[in-house]
């Protein structure tokens, strides 16, 4: 029988008991990296990656986490966008072409403390279907900017 990859004892190790070991060390931790589904390395240490942005329609008030992208469908909510993103971590929002009531309760994005393009924006209200974006977060000086 194959053994648990736990296992530290002189028993025979099967070859599928031994590629699982092999898979489990050689990747990045898990803990903290919901949503990421590449690996990257710097030629030295690997780490987790997002490959792509997960679709997340969103119909009331909410705060932004890394790794989606917010589909608004609701006239004058707010995304808010915490000052908790680290370097390299992505968030993407636009509203539903499929709303017409936007012309009187603009859906917005709260910003908060964080910077786009290095300057602090605040609460941006988004005035037509087109305004979407796709941002990264860089660094505390420049803040988000755009990918």
């Amino acid at each position: 029988a194959t053994q648990s990859i736990s296992d530290s004892s002189s028993k025979v190790a099967t070859m599928a008991a031994l590629a699982a070991a092999a898979l489990s060390t050689a990747l990045p931790g898990q803990a903290g990296n919901a949503l990421k589904t590449s690996i990257r390395t710097d030629g030295t240490n690997a780490s987790w990656g997002y490959a792509e942005l997960k679709h997340t329609p969103i119909t009331t008030n909410t705060t932004a986490e890394p790794g989606r992208y917010y589909d608004i469908r609701t006239p004058g909510i707010i995304l808010t966008i915490p000052a908790t993103f680290v370097e390299g971590d992505p968030v993407g929002f636009g509203y539903s072409s499929g709303v017409n009531a936007f012309n009187t309760t603009l859906p917005r994005v709260d910003w908060t403390t964080n910077k786009v393009k290095g300057r602090t924006p605040g609460v941006m209200s988004l005035t037509g279907q087109n305004n979407h974006a796709t941002v990264v977060f860089a660094n505390s000086t420049d803040g988000f900017m755009e990918v």
